[in-house]
């Protein structure tokens, strides 16, 4: 038997807003919803419907499988939550900017790999 625990989703919709420095009234507009919808989820008195789930993914940039495993919807695996978030925004990407993003996380990590070569060089030389 599946147990739904809204109130956990609400509590992450609160924290959610808290860090975007968001209010309900705002979600519910980028949402599409009314503000009495987003304040039943958060206050884990309204059962949301996937439409709603769906619109608050949407509006947040979060994957929609978050959501679901908040709301005891899914099995919570333990999955990267970032990694899987970063997944989601970048399908709403078109492929060229996607290519662009990763081209942006491959330059990071030469730099990095570079730095990282200066700073094993300067310990070997310390060592000498």
């Amino acid at each position: 038997m599946t147990i739904y625990d809204f109130r956990r989703l609400g509590k992450f919709l609160e924290n959610e807003l808290r860090t975007r420095e968001l209010s309900q009234a705002e979600l519910a507009r980028m949402a599409g919803v009314t503000r009495s919808g987003i304040n039943g989820v958060i206050k884990g008195t309204t059962r949301p419907s996937n439409n709603l789930l769906l619109a608050i993914s949407k509006s947040l940039r979060i994957s929609p499988e978050i959501l679901y495993q908040e709301a005891g919807l899914l099995p919570n695996d333990k999955k990267d939550d970032f990694l899987e978030n970063l997944n989601y925004t970048l399908s709403l990407l078109p492929p060229e900017d996607q290519r662009d993003v990763f081209d942006y996380i491959n330059m990071k990590l030469s730099k990095n790999e570079r730095k990282n070569h200066n700073i094993k060089q300067t310990l070997e030389k310390q060592k000498s």
